[in-house]
């Protein structure tokens, strides 16, 4: 009978936001009375100013497949006009309707759903989970750029973030022996196996760690850090290992979090062009992610407007942009060491971005014209006199190729996307106007290994040098 119900059950498909609002949707399990009945859950809407206690959860996602189904029972919200009552002083939900759904997540979310169902206990029995797999509708870009536009309130907000390393059904051959170290993390050597763990290299957890008030820690049916005193505990033994670690991402994390924490009562915020330059190598499902991902550990005035509706090309020049815009140069040395590393970063950022070969190739030639290896080389452009960067799809401006572009005090200059093997580089000129001059250039020029002649009052430092 149970099969038959469940055969007919719909796909669970997600209640719209309010975006005027900071609602965001908290998932709570139900019970069970086997650990081999299926994963049964509900989701509310909340408003983040006055939300129930709720904690969020920081994983990897994993690859697409294996996928398993869970059930929801969906539930409009209304809140409680006696909310004063409650000891938490938290605005209190009832809900006003329902109807059980299936839905498909992931594998490694699926196992910590199973864990936690088995692992929680009578004090948080009855407290709410914010999973972005579930908590958000990934099949939104506007929602999607709502909640991404708010995830700082949304990890800050939370009473404590759950690290999940997983259980080792699908993980590296390496898990054993983490597991084993977590069974004995008293065991200095043995507690700095756990930073092995992948969890550590992707790029969205950083900004989940870094904002989380609390961190608990859970590797299979483990809590390795469950409250305040156990991180205390576990840092003081994990820190002079980590430091023997020159590259550990986890260290890079750890020292974020506590940077952003060492003063009471007040924030530190990081730039994003610091954040991308520490963090930008992380891994992540979606390349634009390189930028929004980082985005809700800036402060407010710096922090960048989600749209996952820009292409992951116009991203990648926004990244670009930023790295710009914090050029500095107060001397040769500085300046040459500064562009060289800038340089390097934003190659191995666009590796990562998944642009086609000649894409990727007529780019690395911008970028080797920007971030010049020395003031001395006047051929090059100085990128603090960039004020735009982006990127033009074939299709959408009609032409046969991609371009790539930068404006300097309001001159376009573009990079066709063609293959860059051939002799001859084209730089189109299109037309523009100069700031300091009152004058246009309106016909396309092309040019063959010479340098642009530029318009009057163009200084000599801004001179673009094909011979390169």
């Amino acid at each position: 009978m149970a099969f038959s119900l469940r055969s007919k059950v719909g796909q669970y498909q997600h209640v719209p936001l309010d975006y005027t609002k900071n609602h965001i949707r908290l998932v709570r399990l139900k019970p069970s009375l086997t650990n081999a009945d299926a994963i049964d859950c509900e989701i509310v809407i909340a408003d983040l100013d006055k939300p129930p206690p709720y904690s969020t959860l920081s994983y990897t996602w994993g690859p697409p497949t294996p996928s398993h189904q869970i059930y929801i029972e969906n539930k409009a919200l209304k809140a409680s006009q006696k909310s004063l009552n409650d000891r938490s002083r938290r605005r209190i939900i009832f809900p006003i309707g329902k109807s059980r759904m299936s839905f498909g997540i992931r594998d490694n979310l699926f196992r910590f759903l199973e864990e936690f169902r088995k692992r929680r206990d009578k004090e948080h029995s009855d407290w709410y989970l914010w999973i972005d797999q579930l908590s958000i509708d990934q099949t939104n870009p506007a929602e999607r750029n709502h909640q991404v536009q708010m995830m700082s309130k949304i990890y800050s907000s939370c009473e404590s973030v759950i690290v999940w390393l997983g259980d080792g059904s699908t993980s590296h051959t390496a898990f054993d022996t983490e597991y084993e170290a977590a069974k004995r993390h008293g065991d200095d050597k043995a507690l700095a196996v756990i930073f092995l763990n992948g969890y550590f290299e992707r790029l969205w957890i950083v900004q989940e760690f870094v904002l989380a008030r609390r961190i608990r820690l859970l590797i299979k049916d483990i809590w390795v850090i469950k409250d305040h005193i156990d991180y205390t505990a576990f840092m003081k033994k994990a820190q002079p290992l980590l430091e023997q670690q020159a590259s550990s991402s986890a260290l890079d994390l750890f020292n974020a979090r506590a940077l952003r924490y060492q003063r009471p009562h007040r924030v530190h915020y990081e730039r994003i062009e610091a954040l991308i330059t520490r963090f930008g190598r992380h891994g992540c499902e979606d390349p634009r992610d390189k930028l929004y991902g980082l985005s809700g550990l800036v402060s407010p005035e710096q922090r960048i407007e989600v749209d996952y509706g820009r292409s992951k090309q116009q991203v990648f020049m926004d990244i670009a942009l930023l790295l710009c815009t914090a050029y500095v140069h107060d001397s040769d040395i500085a300046t040459e060491q500064q562009s060289k590393a800038q340089l390097e970063l934003l190659k191995d950022v666009s590796l990562q971005m998944g642009f086609t070969q000649t894409q990727q190739s007529s780019l690395e030639f911008l970028l080797r014209m920007i971030w010049y290896p020395g003031r001395g080389d006047k051929g090059r452009l100085i990128p603090c006199a960039i004020t735009a960067m982006g990127f033009d799809a074939a299709e959408e401006c009609m032409r046969i190729f991609d371009r790539w572009w930068i404006e300097i005090t309001g001159t376009k200059f573009y990079v066709e996307c063609t293959d860059w093997e051939a002799d001859r580089v084209k730089i189109v000129v299109l037309e523009t106007a100069w700031k300091a001059a009152s004058e246009t250039v309106s016909e396309v020029k092309h040019f063959t290994r010479k340098p642009i002649t530029a318009p009057r009052r163009m200084s000599d430092e801004y001179f673009i040098d094909l011979d390169c």
